[in-house]
């Protein structure tokens, strides 16, 4: 049983079998389209761009590190309303950021025996290598290609159009 929270300990089993939930980061595109196209200014935040008079706009380099990367997590669930979130990432190039291999992050608050370590990353290897393969595979091409570089000066209109002619 893994153990969490300084103050109160309490239990998750780490199983064979937990829930795996995914967050799809290649979205961009239709998103823009969702909420940018036809304004000129909007109120909705997208990752990596900003829309100002009616152009797309990418964030400052400072502001990358606040980007989400995450693209997913392992969920463990205790007894309720204990549950344990491993975050699944794809992997990274640089050298803006480090470079990382796809992995998953145990959270720094809890505590695994090496058992459990082991089967919270032996549960990421096969879900990489098997049913989740095709989309950490495209959430490694989209960080590796980095589309979003291409839509600064763009209307939504047209960096909808452009994502599609990359394949996105």
């Amino acid at each position: 049983m893994a153990t969490y929270n300084e103050t109160t300990v309490r239990a998750v089993e780490i199983t064979d079998n937990p829930h795996i939930e995914k967050i799809d980061r290649s979205t961009l595109a239709g998103d823009i389209e969702k909420y940018w196209v036809g304004v000129e200014t909007s109120n909705v935040g997208l990752q990596h761009l900003l829309l100002i008079r009616g152009r797309l706009w990418l964030k400052k380099p400072e502001y990358e590190a606040f980007e989400r990367y995450d693209v997913g997590w392992i969920e463990y669930h205790g007894v309720y309303p204990n549950q344990l979130n491993c975050w699944i990432y794809p992997a990274i190039p640089g050298p803006r950021l480090d470079h990382r291999p796809a992995r998953v992050e145990l959270p720094s608050h809890a505590e695994f025996t090496e058992e459990e370590e082991a089967k919270i990353y032996r549960t990421f290897d096969n879900w990489r290598n098997g049913e989740g393969k095709d989309f950490m595979d495209r959430q490694d091409r989209w960080f590796r290609e980095r589309p979003w570089y291409e839509m600064h000066g763009l209307s939504p209109e047209e960096a909808v159009n452009r994502f599609h002619q990359l394949g996105w």
